[in-house]
Formats: C-alpha cells, sequence, structure tokens
C-alpha cells in the first residue's frame, strides 16, 4: 500500500513540475558577444575595421569581434550584430530563422523597407550550432538611425533576440 501511494505521489509531483527530468532537453540560447565587428569584403581575405578603417587579421571567414556595444555610429561601411550558440539540439540540421525589425530603409526600386528575415540551414555538431548575424551597413541609403531588433527563432518561436541603436553624432 505504501509502495502504490508512493508511486502516485511521485507520478504527481513529475507531471506538476512539467516534467523537469527533462528540461535539459530544450534548446539553450547564449549571446558569445555584440557590437561591431569587423567585416570582410572578399570572403575572409581581408578585413577592415569600421573604427579605425585599418586593415585587421582574420583567420576565417567569419566576422571579428571589434567591440561590445549597442549604440551603433551611422556610418558605411560597418557591421554589426551578434555571435550566439544554441545547445540541446537532436537534429543533425537545423533551420534558423533571423527576424530584423529596422527603421525605414530605401531599396534601389524606390520601395521602402521595415524588416527581414531569413532562414538559414545549419549543421549541427555535437548537439550545437554557432552563428553570426548582424547586418552591413554599405550605403548612405541603409544608415537610418533608430532602433535595430534581432530575433532568432527555431520552429517558430524566439529563442534569443538583440537591440541595437544606430545614432548619428
Amino acid at each position: 500500500m505504501t509502495v502504490k501511494i508512493s508511486a502516485i505521489k511521485l507520478l504527481v509531483l513529475f507531471i506538476i513540475t512539467g516534467n523537469t527530468a527533462f528540461a535539459n532537453d530544450k534548446p539553450e540560447t547564449k549571446i558569445i558577444s555584440f557590437g561591431i565587428y569587423a567585416h570582410s569584403p572578399d570572403n575572409g581575405k581581408s578585413w577592415i575595421n569600421p573604427i579605425s578603417d585599418q586593415a585587421v587579421k582574420g583567420t576565417t571567414a567569419s566576422p571579428v569581434h571589434l567591440k561590445s556595444t549597442r549604440k551603433i555610429p551611422a556610418k558605411y561601411p560597418l557591421f554589426f550584430g551578434f555571435e550566439y550558440n544554441v545547445e540541446n539540439l537532436k537534429d543533425q540540421t537545423t533551420d534558423i530563422t533571423t527576424e530584423v525589425i529596422h527603421p525605414k530603409i530605401k531599396q534601389a526600386d524606390g520601395s521602402f523597407t521595415t524588416q527581414y528575415q531569413q532562414t538559414q540551414k545549419f549543421l549541427v555538431l555535437d548537439g550545437k550550432i554557432t552563428a553570426t548575424t548582424g547586418y552591413l551597413l554599405e550605403n548612405e541609403n541603409e544608415i537610418q538611425a533608430g532602433e535595430w531588433i534581432y530575433r532568432i527563432k527555431l520552429n517558430g518561436k524566439t529563442i534569443t533576440s538583440q537591440n541595437f541603436t544606430v545614432t548619428r553624432n
């Protein structure tokens, strides 16, 4: 009788706590770095530091982090964004969607945009992916002061976000 009651109590506790034994199976996201990055106009062969306009040594095609800040100077060329990782992934590949909401930007065809989103497929190694997302301000039209909101989504749910403010001062 005591064994049956204990088993029932354990089952009720398991249901009430939301199956916490499986909590580690949920994806976990961590921001590694954010702010201003050197960018590579030739896919990793050379790097430009937008702060000093001097060359920076880079070893991969990934952006090189230069300064942690959420206040971004309105100048070009300048790459800003953040690097993150997602852990506890089970699939061999996974789709990650980046959504960016930004001030109104005039396009070459005369239309305006205030957001965009992009979905990329990532290879999952040891249950983890690491990625950098951001925006390269490349011309005067793109330099719009205001708030830029980045959202990273997995299976339609936001798993992390970062806000930046582009300023003209």
